[in-house]
């Protein structure tokens, strides 16, 4: 993945970006909005011992 796109593939905030990326299973998604720092996918970031950076969008 590359900081490039959108959604960048980081355990940080982007700040060109309003939404980021946290991996927790290579299918799941945990999106957390920059602004109000609110995870919209808890149960997956969780997981985040093994971390695939596949980029399938």
């Amino acid at each position: 993945a590359t900081p490039h796109r959108k959604l960048a593939f980081t355990s940080k905030p982007n700040a060109l970006c309003p939404f980021h990326v946290e991996w927790g299973k290579p299918h799941h998604w945990g999106f957390r909005a920059v602004a109000t720092q609110r995870y919209m996918g808890q149960n997956t970031v969780e997981d985040g011992g093994d971390r695939q950076e596949t980029s399938r969008v």
